[in-house]
């Protein structure tokens, strides 16, 4: 379980960055929808998963939805052109 919670920080750590990035060029609507949506996708899959496999389904469900968080982000970061105003 902890392995498994140790590779959810990974994406975990990017999370943050990329995230402040995306505010500061203008992005905040589209980081919080991300954010929203990944607070249903944890609720069903922690729901379900620790209801099925305890802890260890608990962990996976913190791994897939910072892995979704990390995705999305890296996704509109790669497509947005930033903007910075003066």
């Amino acid at each position: 379980m902890l392995q498994i919670l140790a590779l959810a920080t990974i994406p975990g750590i990017l999370n943050q960055p990329l995230a402040v990035f995306l505010q500061a060029t203008g992005l905040d609507r589209i980081v919080a929808i991300i954010m929203t949506v990944n607070v249903v996708i944890a609720l069903v899959l922690i729901g379900v998963l620790s209801g099925l496999f305890g802890a260890v389904g608990a962990a996976v469900a913190a791994l897939v939805t910072q892995g979704f968080v990390a995705t999305a982000l890296i996704v509109i970061a790669a497509r947005h052109k930033p903007r910075f105003q003066r």
